[in-house]
């Protein structure tokens, strides 16, 4: 109120101006912090494999690799476990029986056309063998303990060529080929208890494969 006894209008209070140079302040601060918190649903999600992390996708699938169990078990012209001579009577027992024709007992690769041969006798008895065209008839003796009398090697036959064997005393005789540590194929004659397992004819063609009949 003014001394005189008037009432005086009030000021109006400006708070606009201190507001507006408080904002004019601040600004400058507010760019070099970067401006205003980022919004939090913009954000990129975050990638959910780590950097130079491996991609599953380019390992190596394991099911496609060779499997070195399947590998041929033949090397060097060596023989397989299965197929080499065995070295006496219990190494054959353990042998299983020969497959019989259609199916081929073995197959050998010929060297220049033919395959060296050896009979060697199992029977303990008397054998007599030929090879159609070629030997004639001859006999192989049985003396297991004696192998230079139970053992004949046939060398230079030219294939294919049929093999024909029997016993003089009528019982049966069970061929069974194998491969030899020269490449060639060792037959050894062993007896026979059963009329399905006799073999009295083996025919060996060009590409070295062995058919019992």
């Amino acid at each position: 109120m003014h001394p005189n006894g008037l009432t005086l209008p009030r000021r109006p209070v400006l708070l606009a101006a201190p507001l507006l140079a408080i904002a004019i302040a601040l600004s400058p601060s507010m760019a070099r912090a970067g401006g205003p918190p980022p919004d939090p649903t913009s954000q990129e999600r975050p990638s959910a494999q780590p950097l130079g992390a491996p991609n599953p996708a380019a390992a190596p699938n394991p099911a496609a690799a060779p499997n070195p169990a399947e590998a041929a078990p033949e090397t060097n012209g060596r023989p397989a476990t299965g197929d080499a001579t065995p070295a006496n009577r219990a190494e054959l027992n353990a042998r299983s029986r020969p497959a019989r024709f259609p199916l081929p007992a073995l197959r050998v690769a010929p060297t220049e056309g033919n395959l060296p041969i050896r009979l060697i006798n199992y029977t303990n008895a008397i054998v007599n063998f030929e090879v159609i065209g070629t030997t004639g008839s001859r006999l192989l003796g049985g003396t297991v303990d004696r192998p230079e009398q139970s053992t004949t090697r046939l060398e230079g036959l030219p294939l294919p060529l049929d093999l024909v064997v029997n016993r003089p005393d009528g019982r049966f005789i069970l061929v069974r080929p194998f491969r030899s540590e020269d490449g060639g194929i060792d037959l050894i004659l062993d007896y026979a208890t059963e009329l399905d397992e006799d073999v009295n004819y083996v025919n060996i063609t060009p590409d070295g494969s062995v058919y019992l009949y």
